[in-house]
Order: C-alpha cells, then sequence, then structure tokens
C-alpha cells in the first residue's frame, strides 16, 4: 500500500479534506507514495515522479473507474525503467 503526504499552507479544512481522500485513494490504487502539490500546480506526484492531475483524480472518484490511471501508472513504469 502506498503512503499519502499533503503539504497544503492556508488552505481550509474543507478542501484539505477532499485532497486527503483523492490522495489516500490514488495511492491505495497505484500502490504507490504520492504528495501533493507537485511542482506548485494542482497535481499529484508518485515517487516515480508519474504526474495526476487534481482534475483526473477527481473525474476517477466521481465514476470510480480507476484502472486507466493503474495502467498508466505501470505503463510509465515500465516505458521508463523503474522497477
Amino acid at each position: 500500500m502506498g503512503v499519502w503526504g499533503s503539504f497544503i499552507q492556508g488552505s481550509n479544512s474543507q478542501n484539505l479534506e477532499i485532497l486527503n481522500i483523492m490522495g489516500s485513494e490514488l495511492s491505495k490504487r497505484i500502490g504507490c507514495p504520492v504528495h501533493y502539490p507537485a511542482w506548485d500546480k494542482p497535481v499529484f506526484e508518485c515517487k516515480h515522479l508519474i504526474k495526476f492531475p487534481k482534475s483526473t483524480i477527481n473525474r476517477a472518484l466521481e465514476t470510480d473507474d480507476w484502472q486507466w490511471i493503474i495502467d498508466y501508472h505501470k505503463n510509465e513504469i515500465v516505458e521508463r525503467g523503474l522497477s
């Protein structure tokens, strides 16, 4: 299982709660630690430096369709030779 880390300053508690849900679920689904924000942008990033836009994760939560995110993560690891 992954690990979730959030480095949000000055964010209200409702936004932080939503980000916690998004980051925890992403980390769990891809089995890799993630953090937010990455590069001062609304992007989650895993330990392999693979980026996931916040809007993409929000969509996966809304539709409960994570398979393409899981596949993307696995394919990027293979293509980059990161195992």
